[in-house]
């Protein structure tokens, strides 16, 4: 099954935890703790009231674990009390984790450390508590050093690194980065740059903020001196710091001479790509290409071969942004790992697309074909680039051209109906609900929907070892047009909230073939229109909703809506 949605590869996995990590509320919030997160945390709470009166199991749980997960994130103090009073809810130790990590953030110590008393209570046997025992006793350590108690988080630290018998956990990183973090802030810059760079082979990101700090403060030669001590390989990932605080502070003159003179590999390229996509964004295009070339010759003396294959990736999407398309394809062919290489020629295909060039796109596309087309990709497969290219054709009005284009193919023949899903999608995306809508007839009828749902469902719940190879296709193609048939219907029923029309947003919902779908899409639309200012409407329209599962989603989305950042209100 195609997946649009699947990530790109990605070279350091604690850079992503710690994302993660700082992607997450950091504070306790209550329902008298200010208006702002009052209002969620009522509306999350008489979401809870409705969840819990659901009387199909299958739909209560992972309603009442949806609100749960949303209280941890807005309203602790509430999600502790959820998990009080539905004690048999699944993934208590993982949910109590969490929770720590909200405490943590906050600096929160005494409640950190109870929400850890608590995992060691409840799940201490099991492989899923011992895992959550162990992340919250490393957010013990992060909240210590929130706190500025950085020796504190240091024995923590210390402590789990001696009792860990196998690998280190993950989350030791991400607390030694947050104890280094800690050190700077207190002055103790040698200190956080010696933590800092225990940690950077895996991620240098925390070594590179501290000497950048000293370049933002003046200090170059403090700056110097800590790159001095290090190692020649982590020295590279701290110019790259100077690049980056240079470009900050707009000295970007001064900042190409850093990244020029940082030694071939990884953190090299890494830091001209930087430099480039700025250039890139403030329309200097021409710079861009040539500090990409140089970028490119600086990634080829990479030693690991993935973190080469990603950053070429990189500068590959990069050329293609700047317009330089053929260096852009040799870049991108000069990649050794297959499944990198997909995905920077994918990148190509859709700068070329965005910048209007179709014809281009499509040719591109064509490197992603293989000899074996019945071999699927998840990700960056020729199927999925022509689908970006059609896309990208209706949201800029061309949704006739789209739809001719679909017949060009003749190759994809029997995934056409997928392609038009794809255009009706990106119609819907851009406003156009009516053309979608028409378009999606090329796909199937409401009909032909009820008549493909009641085969898929005969297939699925067929044994599998009952199933024949024609089977086994068929079922596959039926999933594959029930997902893309999801996407065009979701995007539909956003546009529709997006201009108020609840009802039908709430119709075309009901298409849906997966009950989990439709919930998650209901949720959605509760969002939609509190980012488009509609909350007092939204809130009448959730809870006239005749059924108990739509309303505890309609104002679970409501709540959350409430608590993102704001967006423009949808065109009427």
């Amino acid at each position: 099954m195609i997946d649009r949605r699947a990530g790109q590869p990605v070279a350091l996995v604690l850079a992503t935890i710690a994302l993660l990590v700082l992607s997450l509320s950091t504070g306790r919030a209550s329902p008298g703790a200010g208006n702002k997160q009052a209002q969620p945390a009522k509306i999350l709470h008489e979401a809870r009231t409705v969840a819990a009166a659901i009387q199909e199991p299958t739909e209560r749980l992972p309603a009442l674990e949806g609100i749960l997960r949303a209280q941890i994130e807005l309203d602790p103090a509430g999600a502790e009390d959820s998990l009080k009073t539905f004690p048999n809810l699944p993934n208590r130790p993982d949910h109590f984790a969490a929770l720590a990590l909200v405490y943590a953030r906050a600096g929160n110590i005494d409640e950190t450390e109870r929400m850890y008393a608590e995992i060691r209570i409840e799940g201490h046997s099991s492989r899923r508590g011992k895992l959550a025992a162990t992340d919250a006793r490393g957010y013990l350590a992060i909240a210590y050093a929130t706190a500025g108690k950085t020796e504190e988080a240091l024995r923590v630290v210390s402590q789990m690194k001696d009792q860990s018998r196998e690998r280190l956990p993950a989350v030791i990183g991400v607390a030694m980065g947050k104890i280094a973090e800690a050190q700077a802030k207190q002055g103790d810059i040698a200190a956080a740059a010696q933590t800092a760079a225990a940690i950077a082979n895996e991620d240098p990101s925390v070594l590179m903020s501290i000497v950048g700090g000293r370049v933002r403060a003046g200090d170059m030669p403090g700056a110097l001196r800590i790159i001095s001590e290090l190692d020649e390989g982590l020295q590279r990932y701290a110019q790259w710091g100077i690049v980056r605080a240079q470009k900050e502070q707009g000295r970007l003159t001064a900042a190409q001479l850093t990244a020029s003179a940082i030694n071939p590999g990884h953190a090299k390229a890494s830091a001209l790509l930087e430099l480039a996509r700025y250039h890139i964004t403030a329309g200097a295009k021409p710079m861009a290409a040539g500090l990409l070339q140089e970028a490119a010759t600086a990634a080829s003396s990479t030693v690991n071969e993935a973190a080469k294959a990603d950053v070429l990736r990189q500068i590959a999407a990069a050329m293609a942004e700047a317009g330089e398309t053929f260096t852009a394809i040799e870049t991108a062919k000069s990649i050794e790992m297959d499944t990198y290489r997909r995905s920077a020629v994918h990148d190509i295909v859709k700068a070329q697309a965005r910048q209007g060039e179709a014809k281009g796109a499509f040719n591109t596309s064509l490197l992603l074909k293989r000899d074996d087309e019945t071999v699927r990709d998840a990700h960056d497969s020729y199927e999925s680039a022509v689908g970006d290219v059609l896309a990208e054709l209706a949201k800029s009005g061309r949704a006739k051209e789209a739809r001719q284009a679909v017949g060009n193919f003749e190759d994809l023949r029997p995934r056409h109906r997928l392609l038009y899903a794809r255009v009706a999608e990106a119609q819907a995306d851009s406003g156009d609900i009516q053309g979608a809508k028409a378009t999606l007839l090329l796909v199937e009828t409401e009909q032909q929907r009820g008549t493909r749902k009641k085969e898929l469902l005969r297939l699925s719940q067929l044994p599998q070892e009952h199933l024949s190879e024609e089977d086994r296709r068929r079922l596959q193609d039926l999933r594959d047009i029930d997902n893309s048939v999801r996407l065009a219907l979701e995007a539909q029923a956003k546009a529709q909230a997006g201009k108020g029309d609840l009802r039908t947003a709430v119709a075309t919902a009901d298409g849906l073939t997966n009950s989990s779908d439709r919930f998650r899409l209901i949720q959605d639309i509760g969002a939609i229109q509190v980012q488009a200012g509609r909350t007092s409407q939204a809130l009448v329209w959730a809870r006239a909703l005749p059924s108990p599962s739509d309303k505890a989603y309609a104002l679970l989305g409501i709540a959350q809506g409430l608590s993102a950042p704001k967006t423009k209100p949808a065109a009427k």
